[in-house]
């Protein structure tokens, strides 16, 4: 295997049993590999390639599009949620290690992994959301409480979840399920999403009763459901 450059793109050459043509691959994170069957000189593919240039470079393009959209973290980036505080660095060890300490945690990346791998992307991803449970299971049961126990709401049981498509709901026996991802929120916010969910327990639809009486307990609530649509829950 080598890596000659053409107009600045890296192109790694390898010889293949398999390929029984030569295949250019390029994919988010990996750069511009091609697989040379054995009966073929690396001169011959390298023409090939000098024949491909212009594709090559359009097909680059859109992948440090699709690379831009993938990555969520990056190394020294500080993630921010209620109660939480998460570094990504780098550090000479062989494996991903974390490192807590009450709010700050270090999620510690080897020096041998690139962060843009996405296996490293995903793994990173899972952590935070572990830490973000750990904190919203310590958090929004009490605070949920406090809010219906203030307006004298009442609820049955309280679920926590990692949903793609709600930062709550509240079903018809009046059980409130909510989001993990209401730790990434602002304080008002969060208690706004509460207060909308405690407020179902009373009117089960989105008419103007519901949205006249969730004003009553939460007199911004037309604006901060303004507010909430700025966040996205798919991150």
């Amino acid at each position: 295997m080598y890596t000659k450059t053409f107009k600045e793109i890296p192109v790694s050459f390898s010889k293949s049993k398999k390929a029984k043509r030569i295949i250019i691959r390029l994919k988010p994170f990996q750069g511009v590999k091609v697989s040379v069957p054995f009966y073929l000189s690396y001169s011959h593919a390298e023409k090939f390639v000098q024949s491909k240039l212009l594709w090559i470079e359009k097909t680059l393009v859109k992948i440090k599009e699709a690379e831009k959209e993938k990555i969520y973290f990056k190394l020294d980036d500080v993630f921010h949620a209620k109660n939480l505080r998460v570094e990504i660095l780098n550090y000479s060890g062989e494996f991903i290690l974390e490192k807590k300490q009450e709010k700050d945690v270090q999620i510690l990346i080897p020096e041998r992994f690139s962060i843009y791998n996405q296996e490293i992307q995903t793994e990173i991803k899972t952590k935070i959301i572990d830490l973000l449970k750990e904190k919203a299971l310590d958090y929004l049961p009490s605070r949920l409480a406090d809010l219906a126990k203030l307006h004298q709401l009442n609820f049955k049981k309280i679920s926590i979840r990692n949903n793609s498509s709600r930062w709550g709901s509240c079903s018809f026996n009046n059980n409130i399920s909510l989001n993990l991802h209401l730790m990434r929120l602002p304080d008002n916010l969060i208690d706004y999403v509460l207060l909308h969910e405690l407020a179902h327990t009373r009117v089960k639809n989105h008419s103007k009763e519901f949205w006249d009486f969730l004003s009553l307990v939460c007199p911004d609530a037309k604006s901060l459901d303004i507010k909430l649509r700025s966040y996205n829950l798919n991150w």
